[in-house]
């Protein structure tokens, strides 16, 4: 069957339109959504969208995908955006648009193709009369944009905007005007779209290009360019030891970096976007490919935020741009996944109530992603994020003039989420000496990665163990100590032992450094605390915005600040060089010694508790180990020293080589984070561990 342009292709996106609001119906439970509000809410697929000029008829799927594509990118124009375009206009171009701008990212004179996607969203729609508008206009208007655009070729230093981002405006603005723009200005938009290759992109970026080459295909009527693009796409959907998904359903990119929300953001939405777009013709998506896309979303994407909300370490250099951190929000990729892939439209639809409303979060448990070195705890009161470098990850990037004070991100940080006010667009004011979470002293610069760092978990319970290791200019060493973190329920305890530290410099850990926002408690003295400075020596226990911090006082205080600080953006990253100062306040508690050992917590307090509860003792924390037992029962700790037993509870443990351990029920567990069980010989009372589990040696005691 050969469908023909305009009036055909428009008639069968309403009815698209409606199948989808009865699809997402099906599902939504007590989420009324109507469907204009579903597409508006449609983030733009800046990268990924490919619409391209008609020639001739179209076979019947052809279509469907070219009209399934027009309901993504036909969003609604406000008057006031529409009133913005035509007041500004001048001659093929807007005055407020900087066309010298060339910055990496950020490119600002890229808005004079968004204009145009608008313009061909006023045409394309019904009530451009109501923006004060005709359509008539508006196409002028457009093609002497484009015409303007065509004219200056405007390129950007960085390849992703000349092979990506303006292709991807210009499809769009296509598969609006489909039929009605000038000849020449289809056939120069066509060599635009055909101009670029995939040299040697791999991942997201090739998945990005190849999608620009299917819609290419699509509007050519050329079946061996789409089914060659979808190849390449789906080439790129799979679980591996290589870049992109891992096996633990991280996302790493740029090398061993975790990238969950920049990278796997887009590796997800295009996919998603394209696998329902695809559905039902022959160049569809195979199911293996959908359940990858599947446990990604479910097993890794969402549980690295809460709701909409994540932290910096889930997102490298892209934290450093404003609204980074709610980068999580994709309902609409969700939506289509959910209609892809019914089976699950329960899963999927709790993830979608999750990200409109952080009240409706409900996943509860400890995840780890050893592939990323990042572990996650969720709970009815909030969550804790945790990441860490060993030799197996790489440190934070700072490329494209991003991300410029980051060095020292990552290299063990402790982030805590309740409602997503925490941290969201607070990086221009941070400290970034003192993330938080981290452990050192004046002077570092850099990191080293060690083997021995990473996780142990079982049940409710985590062991996180960094092997710190802090360089100074020309890479001496300042700072080496042993680090352990432990969590179960609504607390993580902090052991910090054998430090060695070059000079005279006091050793200072961070619990947090959030948004400073209500009441401050010092709880031991039932005093409310102020702006300032604040020094509390002796056991502490501090109340923030419903998070508990503790100091356990010997040798240690704990000190908060409170401030309230100006900082400009620019200063995180250049894209908002020129901009005004901004304000906010910051709450920054600190535990600080100078001494070899520290210890601290870090309590979820629930609703209606008026007290932060001590449920662990600590054992030990010293060179040879680091021991605490829960209020439960459960030991869990790390052995340093090798062929020397520690002795807990009655049991007498022994190995040749340090280990993290946990023993719960009458049962210990024991592993290695870098090597697993390989070449470990531990004992317990004399009995050597022959069982594993899971690469962990397990003995019943």
């Amino acid at each position: 069957m050969v469908y023909r342009p305009k009036h055909r292709l428009r008639q069968y996106s309403k009815k698209i339109m409606v199948k989808q609001t009865d699809a997402s119906n099906s599902y939504r439970g007590n989420y009324r959504v109507i469907i204009g509000t579903f597409w508006f809410l449609t983030l733009s697929f800046l990268f990924q969208c490919s619409p391209k000029p008609l020639k001739g008829d179209y076979s019947h799927h052809e279509a469907l995908a070219l009209e399934r594509y027009a309901t993504l990118v036909d969003q609604k124009v406000s008057n006031a955006q529409a009133r913005r375009i035509m007041d500004r206009y001048a001659g093929g171009s807007w005055k407020d648009i900087d066309y010298t701008h060339n910055a990496r990212t950020g490119w600002k004179t890229i808005m004079h193709l968004n204009r145009c996607v608008q313009l061909a969203r006023i045409h394309y729609g019904k009530a451009s009369q109501e923006r004060g508008m005709s359509k008539e206009e508006a196409r002028k208007m457009l093609e002497g944009a484009l015409y303007y655009w065509k004219e200056k070729d405007f390129r950007n230093p960085n390849w992703f905007q000349n092979d990506i981002g303006v292709p991807g405006k210009l499809r769009d603005v296509l598969v609006l005007m489909e039929g009605e723009l000038a000849p020449d200005l289809r056939e120069w938009i066509l060599g635009r779209l055909a101009e670029d290759t995939y040299g040697n992109k791999s991942g997201t970026n090739l998945i990005w290009l190849a999608d620009i080459k299917m819609h290419l295909g699509l509007f050519r009527s050329d079946p061996a360019l789409i089914a060659k693009s979808m190849e390449l796409i789906a080439g790129e959907i799979h679980v591996g030891e290589g870049l992109g998904i891992q096996e633990d359903y991280s996302f790493l990119f740029h090398d061993r970096r975790l990238q969950m929300y920049s990278y796997g953001r887009g590796f997800l939405e295009v996919t998603a976007q394209i696998a329902w777009q695809m559905r039902d013709t022959p160049w569809a998506l195979e199911e293996e490919k959908v359940q990858v896309l599947r446990n990604f979303a479910l097993e890794g994407y969402q549980w690295m935020a809460r709701g909409s909300f994540s932290v910096p370490s889930t997102m490298d250099r892209s934290s450093s741009r404003r609204g980074g951190l709610t980068r999580p929000r994709s309902i609409a990729t969700f939506e289509m996944l959910a209609e892809l892939d019914m089976e699950f439209k329960n899963e999927y639809g709790k993830l979608i109530a999750a990200q409109r409303s952080v009240e409706a979060f409900s996943l509860v448990g400890i995840k780890s992603f050893p592939k990323a070195d990042f572990l996650v705890k969720h709970g009815k009161e909030g969550s804790f994020f945790v990441k860490w470098l060993s030799d197996r990850t790489l440190p934070t990037e700072s490329i494209n003039n991003e991300n410029l004070r980051g060095r020292l991100l990552n290299a063990g940080n402790v982030f805590i989420l309740r409602d997503g006010t925490e941290y969201t667009n607070l990086m221009p004011f941070w400290d970034w000496d003192l993330l938080p979470g981290f452990t050192t002293i004046e002077g570092v610069e850099a990191i080293r990665r060690e083997p021995f760092t990473g996780a142990l978990v079982h049940r409710e319970t985590a062991l996180i163990y960094i092997d710190v290791k802090l360089l100074g200019t020309e890479d001496q060493q300042v700072l080496n100590a042993k680090k352990a973190w432990f969590i179960q329920g609504n607390t993580l305890v902090g052991l910090v032992s054998d430090i060695q530290k070059k000079g005279e410099g006091m050793v200072t850990t961070a619990l947090d450094q959030s948004r400073w926002q209500g009441k401050t408690t010092w709880v031991n003295q039932k005093k409310e605390l102020g702006m300032g400075k604040h020094k509390m020596e002796g056991e502490a226990w501090v109340l923030h915005h419903g998070v508990a911090y503790y100091s356990v006082g010997k040798g240690q205080y704990m000190e908060v600040r409170q401030e309230e600080v100006s900082a400009y953006w620019e200063s995180v990253n250049l894209r908002y060089r020129g901009e005004d100062p901004v304000f906010d306040k910051v709450f920054h508690p600190l535990v600080i010694t100078d001494g070899t050992e520290i210890e601290y917590a870090i309590q979820l307090i629930p609703n209606g508790a008026k007290q932060p509860k001590k449920h662990w003792k600590t054992l030990q924390n010293d060179t040879d180990a680091q021991v605490i037992e829960w209020e439960n029962g459960v030991i869990v700790g790390v052995l340093h020293a090798m062929e020397k037993p520690l002795e807990i509870m009655g049991w007498k443990l022994e190995a040749n080589m340090p280990v993290l351990f946990l023993i719960e029920d009458e049962v210990l567990l024991a592993s290695r984070p870098d090597t697993g069980i390989k070449g470990l010989n531990l004992r317990v009372n004399g009995k050597k561990l022959n069982k594993t589990v899971n690469n962990q040696l397990v003995l019943d005691l």
